[in-house]
């Protein structure tokens, strides 16, 4: 069984879920202020050091955009690199996470990578895999669930 914490990182607040990629289950899911998320991944990494029962193995999260010959980084983009970085540290480094492209994401979900309307086609696409387990989900946790999805059918084997 893999246990992962899925992240979709922003510059003041990030989301998580729990994902279960070998049931596809759904656990907790939150969008938190970055402060109250950095003391949540020093708590599941913990809890994987001393073996919990319930722990998380792995933990993935969405790279901030802002690659390509002419993109340039704000402020915004620039934070929140920040704090990938802080939540990578606090879960133990990169043997335990996986930093995603949205571009990636797109793919394993939508089918192909240049879809125009990318968040809104996501968001339908998770809603029809998972019906109502997903009712009352942000954006934001819409985002890290399709990391999650994502890492589970294009990673998990690798962890």
């Amino acid at each position: 069984m893999t246990r992962i914490l899925a992240i979709d990182p922003g510059p003041d607040q990030s989301a998580y879920v729990v994902y279960n990629s070998t049931t596809s289950h759904i656990g907790a899911h939150e969008h938190l202020p970055n402060e109250l998320m950095r003391a949540l991944v020093k708590a599941y990494h913990l809890s994987r050091v001393i073996g919990n029962r319930g722990h998380l193995d792995h933990m993935a999260f969405e790279y901030v955009c802002g690659r390509g010959k002419n993109s340039r980084a704000g402020n915004s983009v620039i934070n929140t690199a920040r704090w990938e970085g802080r939540f990578l540290e606090c879960f133990g480094g990169d043997e335990y996470c996986t930093g995603i492209w949205r571009q990636t994401v797109r793919g394993c979900l939508l089918y192909r990578q240049n879809v125009k309307s990318g968040n809104a086609q996501i968001r339908k696409a998770l809603k029809a895999r998972f019906g109502d387990a997903v009712k009352g989900f942000t954006p934001h946790e819409f985002a890290a669930l399709a990391v999650a999805v994502t890492w589970s059918e294009k990673y998990s084997d690798s962890a």
